[in-house]
């Protein structure tokens, strides 16, 4: 991410751990049945039978899904961001080609930021979803988003400093008079 001049990043957070739940209750499964195929063609190249083949392609096969699922939920969390700086917020969900969805916006086209707890998180702000309103229109959802209820105080905090700075600025000259 590239800064703006005096821009500073106030919070950052990332995806959630929760993303690879479901690639590591896939694993078991398919990592035992994987490895008892690769076992089983090891023993039938050590005994020189013609099934050996087979069974290490069948492990190999076996071992795929459960490999792609972690890479993927892997690949999330490290390439996941939302940034709060002190002009924006950047939003970058992390994910694949087809499914990703990125924002970038000013703090002051910022409406609302609307944070959607999992009913799954324990405790109840550790992950979510975040939904934000602009002037444009809705942005979102992006979820699984770590600690989504922090990010969202400190971006109201950042909004309500940006909106005193401004009036201050604004205090001493009266608009229209020359």
């Amino acid at each position: 991410m590239n800064l703006l001049p005096d821009e500073n990043i106030i919070y950052r957070t990332g995806v959630h751990w929760i993303v690879l739940l479901l690639p590591s209750l896939v694993v078991p499964f398919f990592g035992f049945w994987g490895i008892f195929f690769l076992i089983g063609g090891i023993e039938e190249l050590r005994a020189s039978q013609s099934d050996a083949a087979s069974f290490i392609f069948a492990g190999v096969v076996y071992l795929l899904p459960p490999s792609y699922a972690i890479f993927l939920g892997i690949r999330q969390m490290r390439s996941a961001k939302f940034i709060l700086t002190n002009k924006r917020i950047v939003l970058n969900s992390g994910r694949g080609v087809l499914k990703h969805r990125e924002a970038e916006m000013p703090l002051d086209e910022i409406r609302s930021l609307v944070v959607e707890p999992s009913r799954f998180a324990y405790p109840e702000d550790s992950f979510g979803t975040i939904f934000v309103t602009t002037r444009q229109g809705s942005v979102g959802p992006f979820r699984c988003v770590s600690r989504p209820e922090v990010f969202r105080k400190k971006v109201e905090e950042q909004i309500m400093t940006l909106g005193s700075a401004n009036s201050a600025d604004a205090g001493g000259r009266s608009p229209g008079v020359c």
